[in-house]
């Protein structure tokens, strides 16, 4: 994501949320009205590629004390994607 406040902001609050419990991650967006940039005027199908397409572009990308990185490569069948606690030290 291009670094802007609101959405370092939205990273934050999916993280503090992913603290709680496990999320499938469109669904964490729409219930806590994240990211709605990149899901507005979208099919559910269409958001979840631009969703996709963003964690791409993020792998590795630490926000607060969290990193996202690639947990499996499915191919054609998706990517999972983990947050990952990062060692302050």
């Amino acid at each position: 994501w291009p670094v802007n406040s609101k959405k370092v902001h939205d990273v934050q609050k999916m993280c503090r949320v992913f603290e709680q419990q496990p999320w499938e991650l469109l669904a964490m967006c729409r219930d806590n009205n994240l990211l709605r940039d990149l899901r507005e005027g979208k099919n559910e199908h269409g958001q979840s590629t631009a969703l996709g397409s963003e964690l791409i572009n993020q792998r590795d990308r630490v926000y607060g004390t969290y990193r996202i990185i690639l947990e499996k490569d499915h191919g054609h069948h998706g990517k999972l994607y983990r947050l990952v606690e990062v060692d302050s030290k």
